[in-house]
C-alpha cells in the first residue's frame, strides 16, 4: 500500500502538500532509521504552524533537526501549503551554508521521486560564494548564505524572503563573553529580522551553548512578550533524550 502511493505522482503529492510529515516520510524516508520520536512530530507541526511566525527551536545534537528543518522543510515548502517562494538559510560560516544547500542538492539530483516532482532545478554561485538553488516549475529561490557574507538587501524578483531559516548561527566561541552574546543579537535583531515582511516565517534553531544565548535571549522576549520578537510566536524547549528519527 506504501509504496502504491508512493508510485503514484498524483497522489503522494497530494497527500505531501497537505502534511510535512506525510512528504517526509515518503520523500525522505531514507534518513528515517528509528520510529520517529514525538518531540520530531511536534517539531514538524511547530515549523508548518502558520499562527508561529517565529519558532525557537533548542535542540539536542542528532536530534534530526538539521535534516528536517534545514534539508527536507525548503523542499516541502515549496510545493506544500506554505507556498513559500524566496526561502533563505542562513547559517554562521560559509562552510556551513555551502554545506546546507549540497544536503539539498544531493536529494534533488539523487532522490527518485524528488527528481520527478521538483526538475527542473538550477544552481548557480555567485563571485561573493553565495549559493542558490532556482525551481522553476515552482517559482521558488532557495539561497544559502552566511553571517560572514551578509544578509542585507535579499530579494528574488518582486518576493522578499517569505521563509527564513536561521541554523547554528552561533557557537561556542561566540558565545564564551558578553560582547559576543551582544554581537549574535543584535546581528539578529538589526540585519536578519529586517530582511522579512509581514508574511515572513522564521526559523531559529541551533543547541543550547549558553543560558545567555541568542536562542535564549530570543526566548525571553517571546515569553515576556517583548515588542518585534514576541508577537504571536511560540518556542520549542529541547525534547527528551530519547528516540530519534534522522
Amino acid at each position: 500500500e506504501w509504496e502504491k502511493v508512493r508510485s503514484q505522482r498524483a497522489v503522494r503529492l497530494s497527500i505531501a502538500r497537505n502534511s510535512f510529515y506525510w512528504f517526509f516520510h515518503l520523500y525522505m524516508g531514507h534518513y528515517i532509521k528509528y520510529p520517529t520520536a514525538e518531540f520530531q512530530k511536534q517539531m514538524m507541526s511547530d515549523v508548518t504552524n502558520p499562527d508561529i511566525e517565529q519558532l525557537v527551536i533548542v535542540a539536542f545534537r542528532e536530534s534530526g533537526k538539521s535534516t528536517i528543518i534545514t534539508t527536507a522543510l525548503p523542499l516541502w515548502a515549496a510545493i506544500g501549503q506554505m507556498q513559500k517562494k524566496y526561502i533563505v538559510i542562513v547559517s554562521q560560516t560559509q562552510n556551513q551554508e555551502q554545506q546546507h544547500l549540497a544536503n539539498i542538492v544531493q536529494e534533488l539530483e539523487t532522490n527518485d521521486l524528488i527528481r520527478k516532482d521538483f526538475w527542473p532545478y538550477d544552481y548557480e554561485e555567485n563571485e561573493m560564494g553565495v549559493s542558490a538553488i532556482t525551481l522553476p516549475r515552482l517559482g521558488v529561490r532557495i539561497i544559502a548564505v552566511s553571517r560572514e557574507q551578509g544578509v542585507r538587501g535579499l530579494r528574488h524578483g518582486p518576493h522578499r524572503p517569505d521563509l527564513i531559516i536561521a541554523d547554528d548561527v552561533e557557537d561556542s566561541r561566540t558565545v564564551k563573553t558578553r560582547e559576543g552574546r551582544d554581537r549574535n543579537f543584535a546581528w539578529f535583531t538589526g540585519e536578519l529580522l529586517p530582511l522579512g515582511s509581514d508574511n515572513t516565517k522564521f526559523i531559529t534553531v541551533g543547541n543550547l551553548l549558553h543560558e545567555d544565548s541568542l536562542l535564549m535571549r530570543l526566548r525571553a522576549g517571546m515569553e515576556s512578550g517583548a515588542p518585534r520578537e514576541g508577537t504571536r510566536r511560540r518556542i520549542r524547549l529541547r525534547a527528551p533524550l530519547r528516540g530519534r528519527a534522522a
